[in-house]
């Protein structure tokens, strides 16, 4: 296996690691360390999104690939969203609530959230978003082509660039210091970047991930990238800042709730992915060797994975939470959800059509 590709695994893997880390650690903590699982597993999601400009962003959606895109990628993902959309609704329909303590919805309400006419409320929000990105793909795709090859930035790719940035991660995160401040002032943007946006959770902030996922990939192409050493101090700085952040906001009354369009998130997300792009896990020593296949599992089932830890971690997190408490809690709790997520999207993937429609993994080539 090459060492891009390794890389790319990895970071999925610790991307859907960090998901379930934030919805299991409520179980099992509080306070300030509950604060710094929380500020941790954020990272999560803005990993899956800048993969995913990493891996679309640069191909040739002039040609064939653009079918084959629609094809293999986007239609695939709507799809799954249908269906998932209505098999979380006949399981709250059975244990009588949706995950995240959410009563369950009517039928009514659940046919058009499957039909993207009402946002889900729910874990299924991040499919919408990604249906949405991946919708605007090719249009963004063929702009950056073009722009490619320029001697210099134009003023309109600078201005467009600067103003994703400011209302992806800069006005948010002002936004939140004046509340601190308690100024009086309050920032409430009406400007969406988004191609062709879905109203989910940071707005502006994916169509930023996604461009980050292309423009680190074009880095690393031409050998730019900060070293090891450079992006590692980076991502302990960024991650320090963002637990910080955290704490001084609790200090001013506000409670905990996921910023994904946080500047912190941002920082602590890129050089994290950079890092680990960094990292040559082709040695061939047993550890890398292990590291190599455990992603790859990971990976391969890491959108199956994400839809189910939901109901796994609301089952599971009451009974465990009431024999254990702390780290010895996460610990069993974490263990438990992310195998049995596991076993039931083995159990799910026995059946070709299923592993396809419901865990998108697509059939070998």
């Amino acid at each position: 296996m090459k060492k891009r590709l390794v890389s790319l695994d990895v970071i999925r893997m610790i991307a859907i690691l960090l998901v379930i880390t934030i919805h299991s650690a409520s179980f099992c903590f509080s306070g300030g360390k509950l604060l710094v699982f929380n500020a941790l597993g954020t990272i999560g999601v803005p990993l899956f999104v800048i993969l995913s400009g990493y891996l679309l962003l640069d191909r040739d959606f002039n040609g064939l690939y653009l079918n084959k895109f629609i094809g293999r990628n986007l239609l695939p993902l709507a799809i799954a969203y249908f269906f998932w959309v209505f098999i979380w609704y006949v399981l709250s329909r059975f244990f009588g609530f949706l995950p995240i303590g959410l009563p369950p919805q009517d039928i009514q309400y659940t046919i058009t959230e499957a039909l993207f006419l009402n946002p889900t409320n729910n874990g299924l929000w991040y499919l919408p978003m990604l249906v949405a990105l991946y919708l605007g793909t090719p249009i963004v795709s063929i702009f950056l082509h073009r722009r490619e090859g320029a001697d210099r930035i134009d003023c309109y790719s600078l201005l467009l660039g600067m103003l994703i940035a400011a209302f992806g991660v800069v006005v948010p995160t002002a936004s939140t210091i004046l509340r601190m401040l308690q100024s009086g002032v309050q920032f409430n943007p009406v400007l969406n970047f988004n191609i062709f946006s879905a109203d989910v959770w940071g707005y502006s902030v994916w169509i930023f991930y996604y461009l980050a996922g292309y423009f680190i990939k074009k880095i690393h192409q031409r050998h730019l990238l900060p070293s090891k050493r450079a992006s590692f101090a980076c991502l302990i700085l960024g991650t320090v800042l963002l637990i910080v952040w955290h704490f001084i906001k609790s200090r001013h009354g506000i409670q905990f709730e996921v910023e994904y369009s946080n500047i912190f998130v941002a920082f602590a997300s890129i050089f994290l992915f950079i890092f680990i792009l960094e990292i040559d896990f082709s040695k061939g020593d047993n550890i890398c060797e292990v590291i190599s296949k455990g992603a790859a599992f990971l990976s391969k089932h890491s959108f199956g994975i994400y839809l189910i830890h939901f109901w796994v971690i609301a089952l599971l997190g009451p009974v465990f939470q009431s024999f254990f408490s702390g780290f010895l809690c996460f610990s069993v709790l974490f263990s438990a959800v992310l195998t049995l997520s596991i076993i039931i999207c083995k159990i799910i993937s026995t059946s070709k059509h299923l592993s396809k429609c419901l865990l998108l993994i697509k059939p070998k080539e």
